[in-house]
């Protein structure tokens, strides 16, 4: 992406993510590097078509009439802001603050974790079979993850989920821990509308984990199996952000 990016554009690509905790690449999971590379290439162009598309700045496209021809033509002409929408266009505004969102309850110790990880060890040593071998790793891995996640969890009944926001302008950048499903970001720019709305997550470390919606919960999928959070935490995050960020001025 890096690659594509910069050889258009010699100045630094720096790549953040968005709200995706449910989302992938449509060829993921495969040992090829050439995969991943490609996915690089793709989003690279993407990246160079929107940074190819804008307007000069202080400009937008205003109907300027019709052109007669073999048909009536309309003809669209890129305009100044004016000074009223220039002086809008230029606030900023900034806020921190964070969100305390309730722990799932029966949540794993260090203890247990560490218990969980030496028994899928044990099985890896033990494995007969390549089949045994490689659950056994992807096993090791879950818990070594659980491990570093339950180690680094605040104490206490709540999770101080911390919370970035900009007001851009017209546009609104939000910055969250953690790694929320995509439904965060398509429902608050739908309550947020029309101002357009940027939001980047897995910031300041990975934080809370995963942030499946309330349905996603006892259905056993990654995700959710290793959520640590109460189901409804997103649902409520949502309606927080939503309130607070429309007071963002």
């Amino acid at each position: 992406m890096r690659e594509v990016v910069q050889a258009r554009y010699p100045v630094p690509c720096v790549f953040l993510q968005g709200a995706s905790g449910d989302l992938g690449p449509r060829d993921g999971f495969v040992g090829d590097p050439g995969v991943a590379d490609r996915n690089g290439r793709w989003l690279g162009f993407a990246a160079l078509a929107a940074l190819e598309s804008p307007l000069p700045p202080d400009r937008e496209l205003q109907y300027a009439g019709a052109v007669m021809s073999g048909a009536s033509i309309g003809v669209w002409e890129a305009r100044d802001y004016g000074s009223s929408r220039r002086k809008e266009a230029s606030r900023f505004a900034a806020r921190r603050w964070t969100f305390d969102a309730e722990y799932r309850g029966g949540l794993p110790t260090l203890a247990d974790a560490e218990a969980d990880l030496a028994l899928w060890l044990e099985r890896e040593q033990a494995a007969a079979t390549d089949h045994e071998r490689l659950e056994s790793r992807a096993m090791v891995e879950r818990a070594t993850r659980l491990m570093s996640r339950v180690a680094t969890l605040p104490d206490g009944e709540t999770y101080p989920l911390q919370v970035h926001a900009w007001s851009v302008g017209e546009g609104i950048w939000l910055v969250l821990q953690g790694e929320p499903y995509q439904w965060l970001q398509t429902e608050l720019r739908r309550r947020l509308a029309p101002r357009p709305l940027v939001v980047t997550t897995v910031a300041a470390d990975w934080g809370a984990s995963y942030l499946p919606p309330r349905d996603i919960y006892d259905t056993e999928i990654y995700q959710e199996s290793i959520a640590v959070l109460a189901p409804g935490t997103l649902e409520a995050l949502v309606d927080h952000l939503a309130t607070e960020l429309l007071r963002l001025k």
